[in-house]
């Protein structure tokens, strides 16, 4: 059987992406948003509100494009909104402020490891929550070393189009990411390198020397169960039984 480690290793996964709107992330603390966040979930949770899914025809910043850009965005934009997996409107919301937060570098990891089906219940998923989320580099094409740019284990968000691909897409079989959440202080937003210096800022060590980002980074799990399916989603502390959320 193969190395806990290795099952923990991440799948390299690289995107491109265009300049982000960080105006609201300004506004406001992640604090604040969750409970903004946690408002809407429990205003489109009824029985009379239905289909009410994120659409990114339908967010600002497609909205306040030029007709030039909106013409040249739209097939791809309504291809995304049509695919066969739903984003709740709060999580959906949750994930953009996140993306548009000038403060942080926002990514998904996607592994096949973790049982989507049983989360809550998953031993690497809860591993990763407590102990950090391995990075081992190029692992893949057996390059490993240490204090690798986040994007060698995470898809890097730099716009909601590339969230969206992360969210309701599978990788080698996954059935949900985990989100992934570092400071810009530490990290480059757009390409996830680390900033000189901050390579222990962001990465814990175990015994094995491999570089793993810090649990607290975390921010939760959204379950992705393919195609017909909605995406569910929990925050690290949720999975782990803890009362207060990470600010």
């Amino acid at each position: 059987m193969e190395n806990k480690n290795e099952f923990r290793n991440a799948e390299t996964e690289q995107t491109s992406g265009f300049e982000t709107i960080a105006q609201e992330a300004k506004k406001e603390s992640w604090a604040d948003h969750l409970k903004k966040a946690l408002f809407l979930k429990g205003k489109t949770s009824g029985e009379k509100v239905k289909n009410n899914y994120y659409k990114l025809t339908e967010t600002d910043r497609y909205k306040n494009m030029s007709r030039k850009e909106q013409k040249a965005w739209k097939s791809a934009y309504e291809s995304w909104d049509n695919y066969n997996v739903n984003i709740p409107m709060e999580i959906g919301k949750m994930v953009e402020y996140a993306v548009n937060d000038p403060d942080y570098c926002f990514g998904i990891h996607r592994s096949y490891a973790i049982d989507g089906e049983n989360y809550e219940n998953d031993e690497i998923l809860h591993s990763i929550l407590t102990e950090g989320l391995v990075n081992m580099g190029n692992a893949s094409s057996g390059n490993i070393y240490k204090d690798p740019s986040l994007e060698k284990t995470v898809m890097i968000c730099s716009d909601m189009l590339n969230a969206t691909i992360g969210l309701k897409t599978s990788y080698k079989g996954s059935t949900g990411a985990v989100l992934v959440r570092v400071p810009t202080k530490y990290v480059d937003k757009n390409t996830g390198d680390i900033k000189p210096g901050m390579e222990n800022e962001v990465y814990n060590h175990n015994e094995l020397g491999n570089s793993m980002i810090k649990p607290e980074f975390i921010m939760g799990f959204a379950q992705n169960l393919g195609e017909g399916s909605t995406i569910e989603y929990k925050t690290r502390n949720e999975i782990l039984g803890k009362e207060k959320e990470t600010p």
